[in-house]
């Protein structure tokens, strides 16, 4: 269940960073420097949304990827085959 609520944060988590970005202007609204960038709400939750989900994916898929290794079956031992 935590690993479906994973994908699902990442899910919302990136597409809100996109929607963001894409409903304050495009991408060329964004700053080509710090100079004069002035803070505001909404690039708060651009990067809130960005790492949280950025942040879930990678949790979600090294959850998927250790799930999908415990149900595998352990190598042979093959010392015992050279004795």
């Amino acid at each position: 269940m935590t690993e479906i609520v994973l994908w699902l944060m990442a899910i919302v988590g990136l597409g809100g960073a996109i929607a963001v970005v894409f409903f304050s202007g495009g991408v060329d609204s964004l700053p080509d420097n710090l100079d004069g960038f002035v803070p505001s709400a909404r690039w708060f939750v651009f990067g809130a949304l960005l790492i949280g989900g950025s942040a879930s994916l990678i949790f979600g898929v090294l959850a998927s990827f250790f799930r999908w290794e415990a149900g595998r079956e352990a190598p042979d031992d093959v010392a015992s085959d050279f004795r």
